[in-house]
Formats: C-alpha cells, sequence, structure tokens
C-alpha cells in the first residue's frame, strides 16, 4: 500500500472515535447546563399541559389567557406537543410560580420540570445526531452535536423545534427507500408536532413529484393526511365548539404588530421596522406587512428552482435542499420569526453544505454559520436567573457561554444579515440549477 494511502486510512482510524469522542463531550455540556436555565416557553408549557390535563379535547376553545398560564400567548400548536406535555405533567409533581414583587413581574419554574422537559429535548437530539450519522455521515452528526444553536435551544432555553424536524428527516431517507407510505406518515407526524414544517413537506412532496410517479406521490399525501386527520379530528369532532373558534384562532395568528425586543427578531426588514418606529418614532409598520409579498416571491422562485434542480443526479441532496428552500420561504419572510424556528434550517442548511460543491456549498455553510452566531451574541446567562432560582455554578459556567453584546443595533444588523443570506442562498440556487440542466443537455 502506498504511504499516502496509509496514513490517511490511519488518520481515518483515529479520526472517527475522537469525532465520537467529542460528541459525548458536546452532550455533556447540555447536560451539565440543563438544570441551571429555562426559557419562558418552558414556564408556559406548564400551564399549557395543566390546562390539556384538564380539558383534553376542549383545550382549543379557550382563546383567551387561562389563570394557570404565567403569560398571556395562546397554545398554537398541533395537539401532539400539548398530549406530550399534559402526559409529562402527570409524572412530574413540580409546576411554575408567578407573581408580582415589588413592581416586577416574576416568573419561576421548577427545577423538576426544567429538567423533565428537557430531557425530551436532548434526548430529541440524540436521536438527531443518530440519524443524520447514520444517513448521512460522522461529520453533520458531529457539526449539530457541536452547534451553539442547538445547545442553546435543546439545554438552555427549551424548546421543540428539532422534534419536528427528526420525523422530516427520516421521512426524506424512507422516501429514498421506496417506502412511500411510511415516508407520508412521518411527514404527516413532523406537520403534527408542529405546523411550521408545512412547507417543506410540501416543497419536499413536490420534489419527490418529480422523481417518482404520481402513484407514490398520491400514496405519500394519503398517509400523510390520514396521520394529520387523526391527531386533529378528535379535538373538532368531540369538542364542536373548538370548530366555532378557528376564526378567533385565526384572526389572533393574523395580528401584524412591532416586533419587541428586537434581539428576538429575526427577519431583516421587521428588526428595521421596530429599530425606526422605537428610536425615531417612525411609522414604518409597512415593511412589516410586506412579508405576503415577500412571501410570494420567495416561494414562486424556490418553486422554480426545485422543478429545474429535478436532473441533479444525487436525489439525496435534492430532497434536503428542496426541503430547505421550502422551510426558507417561511423563515426569509414571515415578519415574526422566532430563534427557535431556526434550527431545523440550520440542519438543513449543513446537510445542503456537506452534500454541495463551489458556490452553492459556500452559501449553504454561510447560512449554518450565521444561524450559530445568535446564541454566542446574546447573553445567555440571562436564562440562567430569570425563570429559575440563580444557582452559583449555573451562573459561572454561563459566563463562559456567549459574549454578551446588548447593543440593539448589533441584533438589528445582524436580523438583516440573515435575512440577506437566505435570499442569497435562493439566488445561487437558481443560477446553479441553469447549470445542471445544462450539463445534463
Amino acid at each position: 500500500m502506498a504511504p499516502g494511502l496509509s496514513e490517511r486510512a490511519g488518520l481515518r482510524l483515529i479520526a472517527r472515535p475522537l469525532a465520537l469522542l467529542a460528541i459525548v463531550a458536546f452532550f455533556s455540556i447540555r447536560i451539565v447546563v440543563a438544570p441551571y436555565s429555562a426559557g419562558s416557553d418552558i414556564a408556559q408549557f406548564r400551564g399549557f399541559a395543566e390546562s390539556f390535563e384538564a380539558r383534553v379535547f376542549c383545550m382549543y376553545i379557550y382563546s383567551e389567557r387561562q389563570d394557570n398560564w404565567p403569560y398571556s400567548w395562546l397554545y398554537v400548536y398541533p395537539p401532539i406537543m400539548g398530549l406530550l406535555l399534559s402526559g409529562l405533567a402527570n409524572y412530574v409533581d413540580s409546576g411554575v410560580d408567578f407573581y408580582w414583587e415589588e413592581g416586577t413581574y416574576r416568573v419561576v419554574v421548577d427545577r423538576g420540570w426544567v429538567v423533565s422537559l428537557k430531557s425530551i429535548y436532548i434526548a430529541a437530539d440524540a436521536m438527531l445526531v443518530a440519524v443524520l450519522y447514520k444517513y448521512w455521515g460522522l461529520l453533520p452528526a458531529l457539526a449539530y452535536a457541536a452547534m451553539p444553536a442547538a445547545i442553546y435551544n435543546s439545554s438552555i432555553y427549551g424548546m421543540f423545534d428539532h422534534l419536528a424536524l427528526l420525523p422530516l428527516l427520516a421521512s426524506m431517507v424512507l422516501a429514498l427507500r421506496g417506502r412511500f407510505a411510511a415516508s407520508g406518515l412521518l411527514m404527516g407526524l413532523s406537520v403534527s408536532i408542529k405546523q411550521t414544517m408545512l412547507l417543506p413537506v410540501l416543497f419536499l412532496v413536490l420534489a419527490l413529484s418529480t422523481r417518482v410517479g404520481l402513484a407514490h406521490v398520491a400514496t405519500i399525501m394519503a398517509s400523510f393526511l390520514f396521520l394529520v386527520s387523526a391527531t386533529l379530528s378528535p379535538f373538532l369532532l368531540l369538542c364542536p365548539a373548538a370548530s366555532a373558534e378557528i376564526s378567533s384562532f385565526l384572526e389572533y395568528m393574523s395580528r401584524i404588530y412591532y416586533p419587541e425586543p428586537i434581539v428576538y427578531s429575526f427577519n431583516g426588514l421587521s428588526s428595521i421596522a421596530s429599530y425606526l418606529h422605537r428610536f425615531y418614532g417612525a411609522d414604518s409598520i409597512i415593511l412589516v406587512r410586506a412579508w405576503p409579498l415577500l412571501f410570494a416571491f420567495f416561494s414562486a422562485l424556490s418553486v422554480m428552482t426545485i422543478i429545474r434542480l429535478w436532473r441533479d443526479p444525487d436525489t439525496g441532496r435534492f430532497l434536503v435542499k428542496s426541503a430547505a428552500l421550502g422551510y426558507m420561504s417561511f423563515t426569509a419572510t414571515y415578519w415574526r420569526v422566532n430563534y427557535q424556528y431556526l434550527i431545523p434550517l440550520a440542519v438543513l442548511s449543513l446537510v445542503a453544505a456537506l452534500k454541495s460543491k463551489g458556490l452553492p456549498r459556500m452559501a449553504w455553510l454561510a447560512l449554518a454559520l450565521t444561524i450559530n452566531v445568535w446564541p454566542i451574541l446574546y447573553p445567555v446567562s440571562f436564562w440562567f436567573r430569570v425563570h429559575v432560582e440563580p444557582d452559583p455554578l449555573g451562573l459561572s459556567i454561563s459566563r463562559y457561554l456567549s459574549i454578551g453584546i446588548l447593543d440593539t443595533w448589533a441584533y438589528v444588523v445582524y436580523g438583516c444579515l440573515l435575512t440577506g443570506i437566505q435570499y442569497l442562498v435562493l439566488l445561487i440556487e437558481y443560477r446553479a440549477s441553469r447549470t445542471v440542466n445544462a450539463r445534463v443537455d
């Protein structure tokens, strides 16, 4: 064997156990920090859990804040997460206290609830790493384990968007293997966990329609609709009053306002609008209201790109990019993007980057890296003291997790950069799709 080949083989033998050891180390970080911090959603989810447990199928008829909810925002998710929360609450005898103290509204979550809920999130992280490792390789698995965005989402703030991504990734694998009914069921499960996965599912089905027969597409859609209907219909049929509340629910979801605080705004135009309104008194709400037009443009160009990419010889890459473009149609245009929405995009962008070459690889990688910058900028130590009783060990750890920038303007720039990169990725992929067709012709 040539010396160069022998050295490379030896490096691979060393690299694999080192990478697996690094994955274990990054999950150790998750486990260590999880008990000492909590985001506002973890507190609100305890209230949702109690309401689901008490009202079950009539949960959706309550369009106003309930007495056991610390905050006013409503349960706007499909029922699966509510059932999971209420089931967990049956086994965790701890909750949340909220009260006024010297003019300050305090929301304090019991550490037992924090650890229980985050254990599910961290387990989902582990399952994502396993899926990425098995079907896409060690590098994306290691990259996800190390992502500041993923660590922040599951172990510091605590949110469940990656739970919805897991069945979507698995559905791609099953579709590639010709198991279309099972693939459609997992797509339905993904949307039934969080509705933000609807666009990537639809774009994924569009991509599959260019590769498989219409009969297989029909199988996927039938399975998808069956799963979604099976999870949602009991809440509509067994509690007819819930149907009457749909209009109120849609009205609540359609309200448009200046997103505040700007540090949590991840749409560039919305961030600019809020900044101009807050600091200069400008009536800039038109920038926020423009999102439907931007959505129509971005979605149309994404569909055109997918149609032009259908000749891509790598079907797996084609499916990942299609799902990512579908998801970006939401995250690049919607006026109120929360950080947790970006976790699935970070993963899809990472996989797309690793399966691409040249300029598209650089663009997808830039997007994944940009998403992961925010938890380094943001003072994450805030979540180690605002909703849990501050712990000296947790506070000392939190000081090393981020830079802690407080300047509002920095986050306006970040929001614009993040949004701009998503448009840039789309334009680069659209241009690259012409090259794919020309090469095949």
